[in-house]
């Protein structure tokens, strides 16, 4: 079956979700500062009401 435009916004969505996710936990581990806390924040409170 091939996929329609939306599956590909979907699978879309969720390689740039995780790519978020990766680099907001590259942050915390490789700097403890500002930017290190937003991506953090960002990855525990933003994307989750994304993905309601």
């Amino acid at each position: 079956m091939p996929t329609t435009c939306c599956d590909q916004e979907k699978i879309i969505f969720k390689l740039q979700l995780s790519l978020y996710i990766n680099y907001g936990r590259i942050l915390m581990i490789n700097q403890q500062d500002i930017s290190g806390t937003i991506g953090f924040f960002f990855t525990r409170n933003i994307i989750p009401h994304l993905l309601v």
